[in-house]
């Protein structure tokens, strides 16, 4: 193998794991947005949690 190979192949690896890297980085980036937002719309729910222990039966209305 010669030396122009060995450089050419090492630079593409290293373009492709760049590449990865700005995808991941932009992936992490949308999450965050996402999470805060659901973040916000639970905050300003006004939600009481009920728990009786109970299984909740419905029933049809014929």
């Amino acid at each position: 193998m010669d030396i122009a190979l060995i450089s050419m192949s090492l630079s593409y690896g290293k373009v492709q794991q760049q590449a990865s890297l700005s995808v991941m980085k932009i992936a992490m980036g949308n999450t965050k947005q996402q999470g805060g937002t659901v973040q916000e719309l639970i905050s300003s729910a006004n939600v009481k949690s009920t728990s009786t222990g109970r299984t909740a039966t419905f029933r049809r209305k014929y």
